[in-house]
């Protein structure tokens, strides 16, 4: 079974999924030359396949690796020299004025901020009226709504 890669939001390959008795076998095909770090997102979750080099990396997991990602949806490359920093729980009164769930992310990059709240269909959108700022991802296996912002705490429109 074929899924896309995403670099940087954007398709940019294709992450092939097979069956090797009870193994499972990534195959990514990148369209990026370089060093990348490599995952495939699935329902529950995420792996690290490993490092992909001149846009390929081919990988062989046994059950017990996979079988916390749940069915795969994707793929997910990052160049490692744009590797940003790792996201943290937003603390209690960190953001006074915003109604952020309890299990809200924030992180530093670079000269930006970012904001991220779990949002799946259905639920109320976080940070209502900020929606038109907001990128959907996945992360850890869960969707996930992303602001950003600039060194003013000002909204910052991403790309979809």
């Amino acid at each position: 079974m074929d899924y896309p890669i995403y670099w940087e939001g954007k398709q940019s390959g294709l992450l092939h999924v097979s069956s090797v008795g009870e193994d499972t076998c990534f195959e990514v095909s990148g369209n990026e030359a370089g060093i990348y770090r490599a995952w495939v997102e699935g329902e529950q979750g995420e792996l690290l396949l490993g490092i992909m080099e001149n846009g390929r990396l081919r990988r062989r997991f046994s059950p017990h690796m996979t079988r916390t990602i749940g069915r795969p949806v994707c793929g997910r490359i990052e160049h490692l020299s744009q590797t940003a920093p790792d996201w943290r729980c937003v603390k209690d009164g960190e953001f006074p004025d915003w109604q952020l769930p309890p299990n809200a992310r924030c992180r530093k990059n670079g000269r930006q901020y970012e904001l991220a709240m779990p949002y799946e269909e259905g639920d109320t959108f976080p940070l209502l009226p900020l929606f038109c700022f907001a990128k959907i991802c996945r992360m850890a296996g869960k969707r996930w709504a992303v602001f950003r912002f600039d060194e003013a705490w000002r909204p910052i429109m991403t790309e979809k």
